[in-house]
């Protein structure tokens, strides 16, 4: 089989040999306090790789490598990573993971935008992975908002009442394991975050 996206260019030669995808991305998440940025991410290994890539980019400059992170090369283990990065007052940046499989492909995970100016309320989503429970932490009180559940095929499988406090908590202790994904909602606010039930 043969595939196309937007990085290998236009057909027919943006057509490549399809390939197993070196991870999947269970969690990309941060916190930002005062100037400090914290990223925390957990991915599930699919392919035999070593390594893989943390980039960033400030205003209007290009992307650049921050960190390299070695992986054990087996396929099916979770891995959760910690990084904090220092940043300049007026500034926008973001940041994203770069995967590269065995065939030299590129994956790249969601980007998280951070403007220093215009900071927005920390959300938490834990623990991930989890088994019976699932909690969200907001830093402001949540104001109508509402939190769903769906699993890999799309199917909500959880949906809250309104809700009216900074804290909430969900029983997953029936639902089966897999990866699904969480999306909270509220005024001014919008959150998905892939959550793995084990």
């Amino acid at each position: 089989p043969l595939f196309a996206n937007a990085s290998t260019g236009a057909s027919p030669s943006g057509f490549v040999t399809f390939s197993v995808l070196p991870v999947k991305l269970v969690q990309f998440s941060h916190e930002l306090k005062s100037n400090n940025l914290h990223l925390h991410w957990t991915i599930l290994q699919e392919a035999d790789i070593k390594h893989y890539e943390l980039e960033r980019k400030r205003n209007t400059e290009s992307w650049e490598l921050i960190q390299t992170f070695n992986l054990t090369g087996i396929a099916g283990e979770m891995h959760s990573k910690n990084y904090t990065d220092k940043l300049l007052a007026n500034s926008v940046y973001v940041y994203r993971l770069h995967f590269k499989d065995v065939n030299g492909q590129s994956q790249y995970s969601k980007t998280i935008r951070v403007n220093v100016n215009q900071q927005t309320s920390v959300i938490k989503v834990y623990p991930n992975p989890a088994t019976s429970q699932i909690s969200l932490n907001t830093e402001k009180p949540i104001q109508n908002g509402y939190i769903s559940l769906s699993n890999a095929a799309g199917k909500i499988v959880y949906r809250s009442a309104l809700l009216s406090s900074n804290k909430t908590s969900m029983d997953i202790s029936h639902l089966p394991k897999g990866l699904y994904t969480l999306f909270y909602g509220g005024q001014n606010e919008k959150h998905s975050e892939m959550v793995m039930i084990r």
